[in-house]
């Protein structure tokens, strides 16, 4: 496999664990720690193989870092352990040249999923029946009438907004 090769496996494989990372937070509200896992493993693979020189050390200390404040956000209830997780892998990948825009791409995409849920929880005590109408509940899942957040999802847009440049 030459170089090209590689990096489009990996990126591939990055990109398919992120978004089920998306369908099943945005789905179940769950993470699964298999898929942060899976991408921290995948990382030194790639270091090996990739052809890419990168940092790692650098690399370990941003996701470090943002471990440790994912964990305090973790602690004060503004987020889940899954989205911590996956942030923290996410920023693995991202190191030292990506990580801030792909902090900032996920807020402005949790910005905008709060805007919907914002909408939505609206738009559920303005109906006046706690319940959407019928042609809208797939608008309306359970995340939304519960008001929770499923930040995966803002993680998944930042993640694929900002990572894949670190393949090529």
């Amino acid at each position: 496999m030459e170089h090209g090769d590689l990096s489009f496996a990996f990126l591939t494989a990055f990109t398919v664990l992120v978004v089920y990372a998306v369908i099943t937070d945005v789905s179940r509200l769950t993470i699964p720690n298999w898929v942060s896992i899976v991408l921290v493993a995948m990382f030194p693979a790639f270091l090996l193989l990739g052809g890419k020189p990168l940092p790692a050390h650098q690399h370990a200390l941003i996701a470090a870092a943002v471990l440790l404040l994912g964990f305090a956000a973790f602690a004060a209830g503004f987020m889940g352990g899954g989205d911590v997780k996956l942030m923290a892998a996410v920023a693995l990948w991202a190191g030292p040249n990506h990580v801030l825009p792909f902090l900032l791409c996920m807020s402005l995409a949790g910005v905008a999923l709060a805007f919907v849920i914002l909408a939505g929880t609206l738009y559920l005590r303005w109906n006046g029946t706690g319940e959407p109408a019928t042609g809208l509940s797939r608008l309306f899942p359970r995340w939304v009438r519960r008001g929770l957040t499923p930040y995966g999802f803002a993680i998944g847009v930042g993640a694929l907004a900002t990572v894949p440049a670190q393949f090529f």
